[in-house]
């Protein structure tokens, strides 16, 4: 690493998460995760998970943001008793297109299926 302009990796960890703001969704639509796996059995053996962040309409994946890996910390409960989740982000890795298209198939499920009871009910 150049020292101009480079930091450390803790930096960097800093950085990233800096950046990437809160998941914030106003009745389903926003940006959050779907999809999760271990690239490695040490990632396992530490739950480390690599996860994608999309846009998200009334719930489901629309546009993949990016692949992160990171560790979620569940648990933390806020003043109204609302239980959090938050991610401790380790990097940002490319895109995980098999992950990608197994989220866009279950959501099309989702949606078909939506869509037939939906029309079943008024017929």
């Amino acid at each position: 690493m150049s020292e101009q302009g480079q930091g450390t990796a803790e930096q960097d960890v800093f950085k990233l998460t800096k950046s990437f703001g809160q998941n914030g969704m106003l009745y389903g639509c926003g940006a959050a995760f779907r999809g999760s796996f271990y690239a490695t059995p040490e990632d396992r053996a530490a739950r480390v998970e690599t996860r994608t962040r999309w846009v998200t309409v009334f719930y489901l994946p629309v546009v993949p943001l990016g692949t992160y890996r990171l560790i979620r910390e569940t648990g933390k409960v806020s003043g109204r008793g609302r239980l959090f989740t938050s991610n401790i982000l380790l990097s940002k890795e490319p895109l995980a297109w098999g992950q990608v298209v197994r989220v866009w198939a279950a959501s099309l499920a989702i949606a078909a299926s939506l869509v037939a009871l939906a029309s079943w009910w008024v017929a």
